[in-house]
C-alpha cells in the first residue's frame, strides 16, 4: 500500500506540477501551518474529515505558537546577555 501511495503522489505531482502528498497531524506544526495557509486540495474523499483535520491542525499550530514565542524570548535574552550556548558554570567572555 505504501508503494502505491508513493506512486500516486508522484503521478499527481508530475501531472499537476505540484508537491502532492498525504498530510498527517503528526507533522511539524510549522509545516502544518504552511499546508493550511497555502496548500491546495487536489482530492478530498470526505469533506467532514478534511474540516476536522484542519481544525485539529489549527489547534496544534496555536499550541506550538506560544511555545515558539517563549523560546524566542529566552533566545533573545541569552544572546543579549552573552550567555547563549554557555552553562551557568562556564565563564563569560568579555
Amino acid at each position: 500500500i505504501l508503494e502505491l501511495r508513493v506512486e500516486v503522489q508522484k503521478v499527481v505531482g508530475d501531472v499537476f506540477f505540484v508537491d502532492a502528498r498525504e498530510i498527517y497531524l503528526s507533522l511539524s506544526p510549522v509545516f502544518l501551518g504552511e499546508v493550511i495557509s497555502s496548500g491546495r486540495i487536489v482530492f478530498c474523499r470526505d469533506e467532514g474529515k478534511r474540516i476536522k483535520f484542519e481544525v485539529e491542525a489549527m489547534r496544534i499550530i496555536d499550541d506550538s505558537e506560544q511555545i515558539r514565542r517563549i523560546n524566542l524570548y529566552y533566545l533573545k535574552k541569552s544572546l543579549k546577555e552573552g550567555s547563549y550556548g554557555r552553562t551557568k558554570s562556564s565563564t563569560k567572555i568579555t
